[in-house]
């Protein structure tokens, strides 16, 4: 994140940044947003200034980075991983659903105070943002959502490929990765993957409820979760296999079966 700062070769004409050939704008901004997370349970737990301090560094550089990719699938996963901590962690149910409803009416009510905040971590961001929720800009994932799914239905049971148009000879993914399983695996493939889903979001409530030691990992788990719901396809990115791993081992050290 420190090199990425001195580099504006990776600007495209949006005004985006690429971390660097091997980081497009989306994974650079989560590499932003997962140092913010860790960075936070690191200022929670640390109890030496200096370290604190560092960890303070971090966190900022962590917008920061953000802010240059300009990606809005990173802040969406930000912003639910923080909502979906602040609820699980309530040991009292009733706390919980008030917590909930209330950060909900909160949202609605400050929704353009929060907007406006973000122009200062980034006006591209900004606008990318009133754009999604404005003018229904989805970066034409709408059609990619679509295509998937008729290619699904083409090929419910085994699937087919796992791309779209592969005729070009290259083909795209969906940008998420539910449809992206279906229409490659078919049913057997898609459902296998929507109980994996479950178990982990579950597995993730009961990890951050306990207020354990690891659950920045449950926090991660339910980043990787909704970002390969905008962004990414089960094949391209390992960090969902390997976050449900650690997730469900987890669960597992701390007796929560």
């Amino acid at each position: 994140m420190i090199a990425s700062l001195f580099d504006t070769s990776m600007l495209d004409e949006n005004s985006r940044l690429t971390g660097n050939v091997g980081l497009n704008p989306i994974s650079y901004g989560e590499v932003g947003a997962k140092s913010i997370i860790l960075g936070g349970f690191l200022f929670v737990r640390s109890r030496k200034l200096f370290m604190k301090i560092i960890v303070i560094a971090v966190i900022l550089l962590g917008f920061a980075t953000l802010g240059r990719a300009a990606s809005r699938g990173p802040l969406l996963s930000l912003f639910i991983v923080t909502f979906f901590y602040f609820i699980a962690a309530r040991k009292n149910p009733v706390v919980a659903i008030l917590t909930f409803l209330f950060s909900c009416v909160f949202i609605i009510v400050f929704q353009q105070y929060i907007i406006d905040l973000l122009g200062f971590l980034s006006p591209t961001l900004k606008l990318r943002v009133e754009a999604s929720l404005y003018e229904n800009d989805s970066s034409d994932r709408g059609e990619l959502f679509i295509g998937g799914i008729n290619q699904f239905l083409d090929h419910p049971l085994f699937g087919n490929y796992f791309v779209l148009y592969p005729e070009s000879g290259k083909g795209i993914n969906t940008h998420n990765m539910i449809i992206d399983v279906f229409m490659s695996l078919g049913m057997i493939g898609g459902l296998l993957l929507i109980v994996l889903m479950i178990k982990g979001i579950a597995s993730s409530y009961k990890i951050i409820k306990m207020r354990s030691s690891i659950n920045w990992i449950a926090c991660l788990f339910v980043f990787s979760v909704i970002s390969s719901m905008v962004s990414t396809s089960f094949y391209m990115d390992p960090f969902f296999s390997v976050m449900l791993f650690l997730t469900i081992a987890a669960t597992s050290k701390l007796n929560l079966n």
